[in-house]
């Protein structure tokens, strides 16, 4: 039993640390600014990457640009980039995402 709390404890001790990285620029846990970047991603998709994303507390928000052409934007927290970045190589072994540039979603919104 003490062995399974020991593991807890050092699993909740590594969850703090990477939340303090992911908000080391930021005042009361909420960050200063974020780094925006833009994805169209499969339409079936949306729900899912806002699910996985949501489930790693605190490294990036996705919200919905254009649900027509499914275009996302994860508002991603300052040196939470390369976290992000890995979660996005896992999902496209699964899913279709891929960049896209701002100049593409102003055409979209005409």
């Amino acid at each position: 039993m003490i062995f399974f709390i020991l593991i807890g404890l050092e699993v909740f001790i590594v969850i703090f640390k990477i939340q303090m990285v992911c908000f080391k620029n930021g005042i009361g846990g909420v960050p200063l600014k974020t780094i925006g970047k833009l994805y169209s991603i499969e339409k079936k998709s949306v729900g899912f990457v806002k699910f996985i994303f949501e489930a790693y507390d605190g490294i990036a928000v996705v919200e919905t640009i254009d649900r027509h052409a499914s275009i996302i934007k994860l508002h991603i927290a300052p040196g939470c980039e390369a976290d992000v970045d890995n979660v996005l190589i896992e999902l496209k072994k699964e899913i279709l995402i891929e960049p896209v540039s701002a100049d593409v979603v102003s055409d979209n919104k005409n």
